[in-house]
């Protein structure tokens, strides 16, 4: 497995991670991309994204 962290807002990225953070968040809390990009700016998020082959 391959694995990806970045500190900094990746839109490429985030379109190929969205569909799954949606899928598991969506309906439970799932925070705006503009909260998300917002947290990514202040320096307090990151994004890990695992692939599998």
């Amino acid at each position: 497995m391959k694995i990806r962290t970045v500190c900094t807002w990746d839109d490429e990225l985030w379109q190929n991670a969205s569909p799954l953070y949606l899928e598991a968040f969506g309906d439970k809390g799932a925070k705006p991309v503009k909260i998300i990009k917002n947290m990514f700016t202040q320096g307090i998020a990151e994004l890990h994204v695992g692939y599998n082959k």
